[in-house]
């Protein structure tokens, strides 16, 4: 049977279009179904991480106190013997006062440190203060006097100078009881860990200080997180076992003890003690039915023993907004197929009559033969007749976009072109091709300029770095030369001085060339760009002692006011290069007996570092000098110290680099105040 052109158009279309939207939507239905589950459990693993940055802060913030006190007592020794004790009982008693989530603070003292006359490497003495309902009792009493004991907290922690915390036990202050215990003894006994930190004086041990946390304190806390309804939240120590669950008969129980199948298949238990991420699927949930479980670690303090967060998620809760897109997407699929069939079966009623001389009319468009292609004779008004007229206005159209198009083909990027329609996306794009030539011929005309200015500003720059270069080499040969010639009627003291002069220059050209290597490899690429997480305390420390010595031979007092654990994101050593520039010029351009101070500033997601000195400053002029490569920089320090400027010039490249901003602040006389920013971490 032969089919009529209209069904078979029908019939193929609508089979193929049928195939085609089942197997794209199946695809996509599934694939989407697959990716909401996977995002659901990246939320829900992103959900414990953030548990476990809250957990730890608050531990973190308990070893903040302790080791405020440790460090408050290496100052022991200047105190008298006779107000020692009652110096530190009222700081202990304050520290218990001041924070009711501690049951317990104490303080532990080696004997021989704090008596001379006690010669043993062994025996302590410690003091507690403890609650009794609402009262702060005090107990001193001493201990290992004949000997320490070798498997004992007190005598891990002197041996690592480590700080400590200790797996959960139980413990009862009102039955005085000796050792923590895994199981209570009587109902006042108390869950609870000790936070311990070593005082050390000049690295060696001398006793320790901490305090007892109650580990019901942080039931409330994972009770609290519910980030998705119908999930629960719970804590688990370094030992593997529960500090808090919503289940409170859990805790303290061994997580691998309750669920041996799963720590065999999985390992949580050597995971969680080791400090690993790490999640799974199961069943063994208070929900009874199948669960994601996410675990991420937090460090506590600077121990070496970490602790998890867990976070449960039933899978049907994950599951749920994804079944319902599937669903969903199933039936607009279904309602499309539909409509799809209605318009189809009315397109090839319609499309059959002026299908043969729109047919030539296109196999002519697509041979490229636009010129010759005859115009369509228009028989109705409807849809047909509408596509025939499109049919003309396109030809129309193409007429006139060929000619423009070899318009700008001859490099006329001045023709005019004017559109068929706001929809005309053909001619929008030869238009937006003729701005794009027009624009990418500006821009080559003016990178052009440009290089040609950055070219003679380098010729400029390398000038100045060889008249640089000569001073100090000039210095270093007349020096020399004096010494050959007249070595053995030189006085000492004119050797001397000829020796520090070849020194002087020697560092001089030491220092340029460091800074004129780096410069160049940072232009070259060279120097790998590799941001992290630093601790600008530290790097600010670690440079006011490199430079210490050059700042004590002027008289130039040093001093950082940026403490340790202020972190930024930035690429160590560059930062670090940036910084000892700018404190080597804050010592070159200081007075004798003058001041350089480093401080810093938190500001819009940024910190904002100072170096501040009261050197002999700068004048508008010098200002306008700072950080560019074109001029000569004729910086003299106070000491007759020369500069060419290229620190300033590397230090700008590196904080730009680093996404932060650098500028000065300066008056002559009246010293100057460079500063810059970086992001915070």
């Amino acid at each position: 049977m032969k089919w009529r052109l209209r069904t078979k158009m029908f019939v193929f279309i609508l089979a193929t279009t049928l195939l085609i939207y089942i197997l794209a939507i199946g695809y996509i239905s599934i694939s989407f179904k697959n990716r909401a589950t996977n995002d659901a459990m990246l939320v829900a693993d992103s959900y414990a991480h953030e548990a476990a940055n809250f957990v730890k802060a608050r531990l973190n913030e308990h070893f903040g106190i302790a080791r405020a006190l440790a460090q408050s007592f290496q100052g022991y020794k200047k105190i008298p013997p006779e107000q020692r004790r009652e110096i530190y009982s009222d700081m202990i008693r304050n520290v218990l006062i001041e924070n009711p989530e501690f049951i317990a603070v104490f303080e532990q003292w080696e004997i021989s440190a704090i008596d001379p006359a006690y010669k043993k490497p062994y025996g302590r003495i410690r003091s507690t203060f403890y609650r009794e309902g609402k009262k702060i009792i005090q107990k001193i009493d001493t201990l290992d006097l004949e000997g320490d004991n070798l498997v004992g907290i007190y005598y891990r922690v002197k041996s690592t100078h480590r700080e400590y915390i200790t797996k959960p036990y139980y413990y009862s202050y009102e039955l005085d009881q000796a050792l923590p215990r895994d199981v209570p003894i009587s109902e006042d006994a108390i869950l609870e860990a000790t936070i311990i930190i070593p005082i050390l004086k000049d690295g060696k041990f001398v006793g320790m200080t901490g305090m007892d946390v109650p580990l019901e304190n942080f039931q409330d806390i994972v009770e609290e997180i519910k980030p998705l309804k119908g999930t629960y939240t719970f804590l688990v120590a370094n030992n593997g076992h529960f500090v808090a669950h919503p289940d409170k008969k859990l805790i303290n129980q061994s997580i691998a003890r309750l669920n041996p199948d799963e720590n065999v298949k999985f390992k949580f238990e050597t995971k969680i003690r080791n400090g690993k991420k790490f999640s799974f699927l199961t069943r063994r949930t208070k929900f009874g039915k199948k669960a994601y479980v996410s675990f991420a670690p937090l460090s506590i303090g600077r121990t070496n023993s970490p602790w998890s967060v867990g976070i449960v998620v039933p899978m049907n809760l994950i599951m749920q907004e994804a079944n319902q897109t599937f669903f969903i997407s199933i039936t607009v699929g279904l309602i499309g197929l539909i409509i799809l069939t209605i318009i189809l079966w009315f397109i090839s009623h319609n499309i059959t009559l002026p299908l043969k001389d729109t047919t030539i009319l296109l196999k002519n468009l697509a041979r490229g033969n636009i010129q010759e292609s005859n115009r369509l004779v228009i028989r109705s008004r409807d849809e047909i007749g509408e596509m025939t007229r499109s049919a003309n206005i396109l030809l129309n159209g193409l007429n006139r976009t060929t000619n423009f198009a070899r318009q700008i083909g001859e490099g006329n990027l001045n023709a005019d072109y004017a559109l068929l329609g706001e929809q005309d996306e053909l001619g929008n794009a030869l238009i937006e091709m003729r701005n794009r030539l027009k624009q990418s011929t500006e821009e080559i005309t003016k990178q052009r300029d440009d290089l040609k200015e950055l070219n003679a500003a380098k010729d400029r720059f390398f000038s100045i770095i060889a008249h640089d270069l000569k001073n100090p080499f000039s210095v270093l040969l007349s020096v020399t030369e004096v010494l050959i010639e007249s070595y053995k009627d030189l006085s000492n003291e004119e050797k001397n001085l000829s020796i520090r002069r070849i020194n002087k220059s020697a560092n001089q050209l030491f220092n340029l060339l460091e800074n004129l290597l780096q410069w160049s490899m940072s232009q070259t690429g060279g120097i790998k760009y590799v941001p992290e997480k630093m601790d600008i305390g530290i790097a600010v420390a670690s440079n006011v002692s490199l430079l210490k010595m050059n700042a004590e031979s002027k008289n130039v007092k040093l001093t950082s006011e940026i403490k340790e654990e202020t972190y930024v994101y930035a690429d160590v050593d560059m930062i670090r290069t940036v910084i000892r520039n700018l404190l080597s010029n804050a010592i070159k351009f200081n007075k004798t007996g003058g001041n350089i101070e480093v401080i810093s500033k938190k500001k819009n997601g940024f910190l904002e570092v100072s170096v501040i000195d009261s050197g002999i400053g700068l004048n508008k002029e010098d200002l306008g000098k700072l950080f560019r490569i074109d001029v000569k920089n004729k910086s003299i320090g106070t000491s007759r110290e020369k500069g060419t400027g290229l620190g300033l010039i590397l230090s700008k490249e590196y904080i730009e680099k680093n996404g932060g901003e650098i500028w000065v602040n300066s008056e002559l006389g009246k010293g100057s105040r460079f500063s810059f920013t970086l992001p915070l971490s």
